[in-house]
C-alpha cells in the first residue's frame, strides 16, 4: 500500500509462526547465548523454569510477519526505527505468535514529496491470547504515482 492509502486507526493481523526449541537455541547460540536461551538444564532452575526465546528473536519474528502482510511491506522505501520496545512475557518452545498491526501515524515527508512516514503499533501474542512484546516501528513509504504527477506518469 501507499502512504496515503494508509489510515490511522487501520488494523492488520499477521500470519502465524511457531518456533521449535532448536530454533531457538541455534538463535542464541549465535546472537544472545545466555544460559536461559542455550542450556536446558540451566534453563530449568531458572527464574522461567525453562528455554525462552531472545527477546530480539521474538522481534525478528515479529518484523517477519509484518513484512509478510504485503500492505505493510510493499513499496515500502525503508525502516525508519523502532521505539518502545517491550518485553512483556517469555516466549518458550511450541509457541505460535501472531501479531496485531495497527497505523498509529501517517506524516508527509516534509522535504521529498513523494514519501510520508507512516507508525505501527505491533502486538505480538501467543496461542493463548497472551502479549508478549509490543513495539512501534516507524517506515518510509512511497506516495501513490498518479496523485505526484496529476494522473501522467
Amino acid at each position: 500500500m501507499y502512504f496515503e492509502e494508509f489510515t490511522v486507526g487501520q488494523k492488520f493481523t499477521t500470519g502465524s509462526y511457531l518456533l521449535s526449541k532448536e530454533e531457538i537455541i541455534a538463535y542464541a547460540m549465535r546472537y544472545d547465548p545466555q544460559d536461559f536461551h542455550i542450556n536446558e538444564q540451566k534453563a530449568k532452575e531458572g527464574p522461567f523454569k525453562g528455554i525462552i526465546a531472545s527477546g530480539i528473536h521474538t522481534l525478528a519474528i515479529a518484523a517477519k510477519l509484518g513484512v509478510e502482510r504485503k500492505e505493510i511491506s510493499n513499496v515500502l522505501i525503508c525502516g525508519v526505527s523502532c521505539d518502545a520496545i517491550r518485553f512483556v512475557k517469555p516466549v518458550y518452545p511450541f509457541d505460535v505468535l501472531t501479531v496485531y498491526i495497527e497505523v498509529l501515524n501517517c506524516t508527509p515527508h516534509t522535504e521529498k514529496k513523494d514519501r510520508g512516514f507512516v507508525t505501527f503499533s505491533y502486538v505480538a501474542k501467543n496461542q493463548r491470547g497472551e502479549m508478549v512484546l509490543t513495539v512501534e516501528i516507524t517506515t518510509l513509504k512511497h506516495c501513490v504515482p498518479s496523485l505526484l504527477y496529476g494522473g501522467a506518469m
